[in-house]
């Protein structure tokens, strides 16, 4: 994500932004695709994208919220 947004803390902002709800379609796209990228190594950004619709970004956006708390990030560095 680093590489993305320039720095953790400009990273970090994006996942405040799901916390909040105010995160773009653009941000969900690439979150998604970070996290499907390590069980299908042929994700890309644009498949990443197509998964998603108006009916699911909601949903979508929980569900990323939640893996990264599952995961440890909290949004603050360790």
């Amino acid at each position: 994500m680093e590489e993305k947004y320039g720095s953790f803390d400009e990273a970090t902002k994006v996942l405040d932004a799901i916390a909040s709800g105010s995160v773009t379609m653009k941000d969900v796209r690439f979150l998604l695709y970070i996290m499907m990228k390590h069980s299908d190594p042929d994700m890309t950004e644009n498949k990443a994208g197509s998964l998603l619709t108006m009916n699911n970004m909601q949903a979508s956006m929980d569900a990323i919220g939640q893996a990264m708390s599952a995961g440890g990030t909290s949004g603050k560095k360790a």
